[in-house]
């Protein structure tokens, strides 16, 4: 009687069994999920406190590291993520930290002026954007000076793609994993040299790691960023690209160009730039993105640019070469900017150029 009882319940409140039903499968998920982060932490925390328990001699005194922590990054969790999952490996590991808490923007580059060109490091814990304003700041100072050659660490906390991270210690799913995966490489100390692109718009240049985007494809990315049509759901990015098509369409961009001496003005949907960095031998990666394109390829290229993250994807309506210099003249009445590593600036006349290996960053050592 006791099930028949059970089952006449559910058949007379079907509704309120499948939401029942739907809570417990969610909470279920959560649970494991955050039990399984637990055990991340806990064995990384683990590995941390036997290389703070190792012996020293007396007058050694402890790795000094300074952190630039950017609270707004990660929709404004980094600051709690970097505490839960990186903080206590660098306490369990005996370092001496000093961390620093952004304020505004361009406040990372404006403190790379002040640093003790000493410290064995400087740690961001941020998101691509505070990487590239540290990395900037460092660059900006003379090639000679110790501040340009102190090892860099990056902690993943934002919300965007992280190439550089991925670079260094490839990909992984579990983000509390890949926190505790750079917290410990610094503890580690395994270095190497990652080269970057000089970006040159006036007197005092930008540096970034991974990508150019100037054109239709850098306005899809950045309306993805800002999270537009987010009541689609999981379709809100791929839907971008459809709401594109129904507007202005063909897209169109003069740009003017001028590699190996030689300048010309054409007319593009978009131009890109991927910085290719082969040990020493870096370059930089140009893909134009002619204007005789149709929707559906416009679509099919997007969605697979998206699922690869942004990063360069083969498509036989471009075409592709490489150099080490490029100059870019955008057209002034078409009030163009570009998205450099996620960041935007204003698209004025710009010089980009590689330096090989220009940056010393902590790394997994297993891809050094």
């Amino acid at each position: 009687m006791a099930n028949k009882s059970v089952f006449y319940t559910i058949r007379k409140n079907k509704k309120k069994t499948l939401l029942g039903a739907a809570a417990f499968i969610y909470a279920l998920n959560y649970g494991s999920q955050r039990y399984r982060e637990y055990l991340i932490r806990r064995s990384f925390f683990l590995e941390a406190k036997l290389y703070g328990e190792e012996k020293c001699q007396p007058l050694d005194k402890p790795k000094r590291f300074y952190v630039i922590l950017n609270p707004t990054a990660g929709n404004s969790k980094c600051k709690k993520l970097f505490q839960k999952n990186a903080a206590p490996i660098f306490h369990l590991a005996g370092m001496d930290v000093t961390y620093i808490q952004t304020s505004y923007e361009g406040h990372a580059k404006t403190l790379m002026n002040y640093f003790d060109p000493s410290v064995d490091g400087i740690i961001v814990a941020g998101g691509d954007g505070s990487l590239l304003e540290v990395i900037t700041g460092m660059l900006r100072q003379p090639l000679k000076t110790k501040i340009s050659q102190i090892p860099v660490g990056f902690i993943p906390l934002g919300s965007r793609s992280n190439y550089i991270h991925k670079k260094l210690f490839g990909f992984d799913e579990i983000h509390v994993r890949s926190i505790c995966k750079a917290a410990m490489a610094i503890v580690k100390g395994d270095t190497t040299k990652v080269s970057v692109m000089e970006i040159k718009a006036d007197t005092k240049p930008v540096y970034a790691f991974s990508s150019i985007h100037l054109g239709v494809y850098k306005e899809m990315k950045e309306q993805i960023d800002k999270g537009r049509f987010w009541l689609l759901g999981p379709l809100k990015k791929y839907f971008t690209f459809l709401w594109r098509t129904t507007k202005d369409w063909p897209p169109e961009f003069s740009f003017g160009l001028e590699t190996d001496g030689v300048a010309v003005t054409t007319e593009l949907s978009n131009l890109s730039l991927y910085l290719e960095d082969n040990n020493d031998n870096a370059s930089l990666l140009v893909q134009k993105t002619p204007t005789i394109f149709s929707k559906s390829d416009f679509i099919k290229y997007g969605w697979s640019w998206l699922k690869n993250d942004f990063a360069f994807v083969e498509n036989e309506k471009s075409e592709v070469f490489h150099v080490s210099k490029i100059s870019i003249n955008p057209s002034e009445d078409q009030r163009l900017s570009y998205d450099i590593d996620g960041e935007i600036f204003d698209g004025r006349p710009t010089d980009i150029a590689v330096h090989s290996e220009r940056v010393n960053m902590f790394c997994n050592n297993s891809l050094c």
